[in-house]
């Protein structure tokens, strides 16, 4: 799914060509088949059917947010009948659920796959793409970024473990293989605390960028504003980001102008 993000061109990250890349989505089917929350009958259907469902639910969620899915507008999006939904998930209340758990299950797998994939990266780049793709993948799903916000932000209990910690493991998994490259390639001051350092790195970034999902948020905090764009904070916070982790460059050793004379 990320083997194209080198690429300038905006990625429709809920569209059919990316769907299709989700490798994963045939196992969190069976998985959630084993819970309840769909039917043998989805299970069944062809994979390209199922993908149609999926990115039908995703596309509803990236507009309404997962708890506002309603089974009328998936079924226009997917292009099926209402009773073929009753049929798949049994009743709305399942059909949420399953959005719910569907959505974070792509957020994860996506940090999964960014990692390996940053970490081929120099870290200026790796900081900059982690940033961005992450707000523009935020700007084209407000409403579902929203619920993931209200949900780490509110402490809503019943979304803590299955949506909340999982994303939030799998953001901080993926920028820690994203500086275990930078180390491997001696690009980190030597002597940091690393664990400590990647979760002080993992909270400037996710504080940041909430702050652009969330407005009550930046009212707040005050990230952007006046003068200051978004572009212009990312940079900034890009370059404080080196300052403080980056390796210090050696001064040139001194040496003779000249030839020696023999």
């Amino acid at each position: 799914m990320f083997m194209h993000m080198s690429s300038k061109k905006k990625i429709d990250w809920f569209g059919s060509s990316t769907l299709a890349q989700w490798g994963q989505l045939p196992r969190h089917i069976l998985e959630l088949e084993s819970l309840g929350v769909v039917t043998r009958t989805f299970r069944r259907l062809d994979p390209e059917a199922q993908r149609g469902v999926v990115g039908g639910i995703l596309e509803e969620s990236k507009t309404r947010g997962p708890t506002g899915v309603t089974l009328r507008g998936v079924a226009a999006r997917a292009k099926v009948s209402v009773g073929s939904l009753y049929s798949y998930f049994g009743s709305r209340e399942m059909l949420i659920r399953f959005a719910v758990e569907l959505c974070a299950r792509y957020m994860v797998d996506l940090m999964a796959m960014a990692g390996p994939f940053m970490r081929g990266m120099p870290l200026r780049d790796g900081l900059r793409m982690y940033l961005a793709t992450g707000l523009e993948l935020m700007e084209g799903a407000v409403p579902m970024m929203e619920f993931f916000g209200r949900a780490a932000y509110a402490g809503d209990g019943g979304l803590q473990d299955s949506v909340v910690r999982p994303v939030a493991e799998a953001m901080l998994a993926a920028l820690q293989t994203m500086l275990e490259g930078a180390r491997d390639r001696g690009e980190l001051r030597a002597g940091l605390d690393f664990p400590a350092t990647v979760r002080v790195v993992n909270t400037l970034l996710t504080v940041a960028a909430d702050g652009q999902l969330l407005p009550h948020l930046n009212a707040y905090l005050q990230t952007t504003g006046g003068e200051v764009d978004r572009p212009r904070m990312v940079e900034a916070l890009v370059e404080l980001v080196l300052s403080g982790v980056g390796a210090v460059a050696s001064p040139p050793m001194p040496g003779r102008k000249g030839k020696a004379k023999s």
